[in-house]
């Protein structure tokens, strides 16, 4: 009988341990607001929050979930202190719709503008200025945000 309760003992415990490993590792998104885009040209601080996969999305408040984005042609400089890490086009005609952002108050529709992995360039913690300029005037609305995908305990250490 002995036996038998150390024996479950000891597949408990490695289930409970299995079981923690897989929590642990479970993804789950995050969203982050950048800022609120305005004027054609503005600026904001980034500090990008424990996670990876990171891409910038721009959400839209009055704008029916998966209808064509707002007519937008601009630039984004990410720079680190000075130096210009990161600097690419934007436009609405290249900008890629998700459902990201559904949950956000803020956003009724969400636009992938980055198509390369932004982990290379962006580091947790750090402090980054993201520059943004627009061609035209800004639509009214707008609204930049750094998405990522956290593991679990990143994820409790964010909120």
């Amino acid at each position: 009988m002995k036996r038998i309760l150390i024996i479950v003992l000891v597949v408990l415990a490695g289930a409970a341990c299995l079981l923690f490993h897989i929590i642990s590792r479970t993804e789950i998104p995050h969203n982050q607001l950048i800022g609120n885009w305005r004027t054609k040209t503005q600026a904001f601080t980034l500090s990008p929050a424990n996670g990876h996969f990171y891409t910038l999305v721009l959400g839209v408040a009055k704008i029916e979930p998966y209808a064509k984005p707002p007519v937008l042609d601009g630039h984004i400089l990410i720079r680190k202190g000075q130096t210009a890490i990161l600097e690419f086009g934007i436009s609405s005609t290249n900008a890629t719709p998700c459902n990201w952002l559904v949950h956000e108050s803020e956003c009724r529709a969400g636009y992938i503008l980055t198509n390369k992995d932004l982990d290379a360039f962006l580091k947790p913690n750090e402090t980054y200025s993201v520059e943004l300029s627009s061609e035209a005037a800004v639509p009214e609305g707008l609204s930049l945000w750094l998405c990522c995908l956290q593991y679990f305990f990143d994820a409790r250490r964010t909120k």
